[in-house]
């Protein structure tokens, strides 16, 4: 008896003891659904512990968790002394620093203004942190003196990312001394023209119901250059302009472009097709292919033809096409003839500051919008009119302008603008006007091409 009362107590006791541990299971299990972390969030935790301004360690094998991408997350580069002066030839020195955020390779390229670029270099990192690396640039040829310059860093991979070239900037002041000369070779120069190759209509003007100036748009094309050499100093060149194209009946002096409509018969008893609709284009299509011998009164039209030197200069190059509406002479043309110097001058400096930098390969040297002030919009009116106020950073708001685009060319970008191809075409630039007062809307398709051997 005493024995089965022993047996009655150990059993009694165990059963006591699963309970126990029951309950402080399920309130362990209630704990955490209070508070907000299944338990499958709670396995996913794991790794080393969390110290004092560290984020939480995760387990980067656990399935669904990304590994930290491998990159540099910053590049500096700095000239030793950034104006250096003395006998020719000078070189600069530049010390700088690349910064990862782990462990992994690093490639990267020195790079000039002047268009030189250093073979490919290679750092490794064991870790997060910060590595110095060191260049010095050499003149590759005569320099004008003083000479602006700059040196930049180029990371190529894990990640592309470039040091500032203002940073890595210079000035160098050089003169010849006895027993030294400089290097014999000269900065590089070529030769290079723009063609206006044609246009599209994207988008006909609005025109009065009896179209008294001839059926759909009649228009015609204006350009103007600038050289600019690196001291400030230019010189415009002499206006393009082409003759007017669009409905030639009654205007035998036009250009006949444009499929609006047959008009009456010509003297050989043809139906005379002209005036420029959407969705036309001139001379042929495609527009920005040039099919045509180049004409000098309408295009395929050269815009600029003349050598560019590196470092040493550039030309501006901005067209405008116009709707023609009478041979008087409009306030709009009249505010294109005083505004279009004026902001050329305005904005010179902007531009200027591309002599001697190295062009992007991938980018268009295409410029713009600007905008000049235009006095009316009656008459004969250019193709690009905007509301007073809408420019970006306006301040005036009371006088309608016209925006202005182009091509800015400076030896590397017109050597790269050779080589970039659009719509199949090497060398294409697409300039688009659009007119918010008449619903006009074009497109120019420029063609900038190498003339020389290189």
């Amino acid at each position: 008896m005493k024995r089965r009362l022993t047996i009655v107590t150990s059993l009694l006791l165990a059963v006591a003891l699963l309970i126990f541990v029951a309950l402080i299971g399920g309130h362990g299990s209630a704990s955490a659904q209070q508070q907000g972390q299944p338990q499958s969030n709670r396995n996913a935790q794991v790794g080393s512990p969390k110290r004092p301004g560290q984020p939480p360690s995760v387990n980067n094998n656990v399935a669904g968790i990304n590994r930290q991408t491998f990159q540099v997350t910053s590049v500096t580069l700095k000239a030793d002394n950034p104006s250096p002066t003395g006998p020719c030839p000078l070189n600069v020195v530049f010390h700088g620093s690349i910064t990862a955020n782990g462990a992994g390779t690093v490639t990267y390229v020195f790079q000039g203004s002047d268009g030189s670029r250093s073979p490919v270099q290679t750092l490794a990192f064991r870790a997060a942190g910060t590595q110095r690396v060191s260049t010095t640039w050499t003149p590759r040829g005569a320099l004008p003196s003083p000479y602006l310059g700059s040196e930049t860093i180029l990371i190529l991979s894990p990640n592309e990312l470039q040091s500032n070239s203002k940073t890595g900037s210079f000035t160098l002041t050089c003169t010849p001394s006895s027993g030294t000369t400089q290097p014999s070779n000269q900065p590089a120069r070529g030769l290079f023209r723009v063609v206006l190759n044609g246009f599209t209509v994207n988008n006909e003007s609005d025109d009065d119901i009896l179209e008294g100036d001839g059926r759909g748009d009649e228009v015609f094309i204006t350009s103007d250059s600038w050289l600019v050499n690196r001291d400030g100093t230019d010189r415009p060149l002499t206006r393009i302009r082409t003759r007017v194209m669009g409905d030639p009946n009654g205007h035998p002096e036009r250009v006949a472009a444009g499929t609006k409509s047959p008009g009456p018969l010509n003297t050989n008893l043809e139906a005379v097709i002209g005036g420029l609709q959407t969705g036309d284009v001139f001379p042929t299509r495609p527009p920005w292919r040039r099919t045509r011998d180049i004409q000098t009164d309408r295009p395929p039209i050269v815009l600029w033809q003349g050598s560019l030197t590196f470092g040493q200069d550039m030309v501006v190059i901005a067209p405008i096409i116009w709707e023609w509406d009478s041979d008087d002479v409009s306030a709009s043309q009249r505010s294109v003839d005083t505004g279009l110097p004026a902001w050329f001058e305005r904005h010179k400096p902007d531009l200027m500051r591309f002599i001697g930098l190295v062009w992007p390969a991938d980018r268009s040297p295409v410029f713009g919008p600007y905008s000049i002030s235009l006095g009316g919009k009656a008459g004969t009116r250019p193709i690009g009119y905007r509301e007073a106020g809408t420019s970006p950073g306006a301040t005036d708001f009371s006088t309608d302008y016209l925006a202005i685009v182009g091509v800015a060319l400076t030896y590397d970008s017109a050597v790269k603008a050779a080589d970039r191809v659009e719509l199949g075409v090497r060398g294409l630039c697409q300039l688009r006007y659009i007119d918010a007062n008449d619903g006009g809307n074009y497109t120019l398709y420029l063609q900038v091409e190498r003339l020389d051997s290189h």
